[in-house]
């Protein structure tokens, strides 16, 4: 979840950064030491167009790369935090919901270099993804679960 701590890639708009929220404190407790911060990601998405995007956290420097190139960064000298399942592609309810197509996503117990960033974002960029007959989704694209089906 998001509050209390808690790390987002945030898409706003047009635009996206990364976001990470303070661990043990609500955003909904007023007065209760709720902080957050941001990295830029994108200024503003090209519709049809690929986008590698990666952040890195290491204590107290966040690092954002959009195709394996550095842009932005932030300062944030609280340790990451989190509490439930994790999200893929939602923001606690349907009506905050990614709208595209997410390919892959890997998450590391540690920050990486930026040469394994830039190593990792060499793909061949697509301007368009490729069609698929209805419910025919990749094994990458199939939705994602942080828990085993109920039997």
């Amino acid at each position: 979840r998001w509050s209390p701590g808690g790390f987002l890639v945030f898409v706003r708009d047009e635009s996206c950064s990364f976001r990470m929220g303070r661990p043990g404190h609500a955003s909904s407790d007023p007065g209760g030491g709720w902080q957050e911060t941001g990295a830029p990601l994108l200024r503003e998405f090209e519709l049809g167009r690929w986008y590698h995007l990666a952040a890195t956290f290491k204590r107290p420097d966040i690092t954002t790369y959009v195709d394996g190139e550095k842009v932005g960064s932030a300062k944030w000298d609280y340790p990451l935090g989190y509490a439930g399942d994790i999200e893929i592609g939602k923001w606690g309810n349907a009506q905050h919901c990614h709208q595209g197509l997410i390919d892959e996503v890997k998450i590391y117990n540690r920050a990486l270099t930026g040469d394994e960033i830039q190593a990792s974002s060499r793909f061949k960029p697509v301007t368009q993804p490729r069609r698929r007959a209805a419910g025919a989704l990749s094994r990458a694209r199939r939705p994602m679960r942080s828990s085993p089906r109920p039997r």
